[in-house]
């Protein structure tokens, strides 16, 4: 029904998901070991540990996310000269 070019996006990205709200949730539902936990418990993880990733994410918003990791940063790479590749018809599917 909808074509590829109005949600696919080639990027070098190793993120597993651009969804901010997924991630979140992912994230957050890490932190229970119960399917159902009390409201107590869901609270406290929600403001001692979600609110500070939250707020340090919000706050380094200005840093440059470039990885350290040199082997991350080579696969970056590669992922980009692919994608240049393949955009200028250098390489194909």
């Amino acid at each position: 029904m909808y074509s590829p070019t109005l949600w696919s996006a080639m990027s070098s990205s190793l993120q597993r998901t651009t969804n901010a709200c997924e991630s979140f949730h992912s994230r957050f539902n890490e932190s229970f070991y119960k399917e159902s936990p009390s409201i107590i418990k869901w609270l406290t993880i929600l403001i001692t540990e979600k609110q500070t990733d939250v707020h340090i994410k919000l706050k380094s918003t200005n840093i440059s996310n470039n990885p350290q990791d040199h082997t991350v940063r080579n696969r970056q790479k590669k992922n980009d000269q692919i994608i240049t590749d393949y955009k200028n018809g250098i390489i194909g599917r």
